[in-house]
């Protein structure tokens, strides 16, 4: 499950995303990390499930709309 937070146009929503806050593993398989990219749009993640781990790539994460 996520939650978009700063949109106030979809165009902004594509970019580059990186690490606002560090991926945090939470008892009982939850696991949550926040992005963002250059237009300020944040991304918050979170998910619970055996298994469930959210990684981001040091170089962080290219979003693009296909339309």
């Amino acid at each position: 499950m996520g939650n978009v937070y700063r949109l106030k146009q979809l165009g902004d929503f594509e970019g580059k995303y990186v690490k606002l806050a560090a991926g945090i593993a939470v008892g009982g398989g939850a696991s949550a990390m926040t992005m963002q990219n250059d237009k300020g749009v944040v991304i918050s993640l979170s998910g619970v499930g055996q298994g469930v781990d959210f990684r981001l790539a040091v170089s962080g994460m290219d979003v693009t709309l296909v339309k």
